[in-house]
């Protein structure tokens, strides 16, 4: 994939919210841990970055989990 073809880029820490990305046709462009907490037991979070680079369509996203546990 070209970086130059995408039109949005996602940054989640949800495998879950990822894969649902996936699903959609998104790409996952990158993958980085971030360490958060005391520097004796930093916490480590995976974030994935997904990219959206189809040509000819507008970028589709998930349904939050919020509007599918409303509806």
């Amino acid at each position: 994939m070209k970086l130059t073809k995408v039109k949005e880029v996602v940054d989640t820490i949800d495998n879950e919210q990822a894969n649902k990305y996936l699903n959609l046709g998104w790409t996952i462009i990158n993958t980085f841990v971030t360490l958060d907490g005391e520097s004796d037991e930093p916490n480590q979070t995976l974030h994935y970055v997904l990219a959206w680079a189809q040509d000819e369509e507008e970028p589709k996203h998930p349904t939050s989990r919020y509007e599918m546990e409303s509806e």
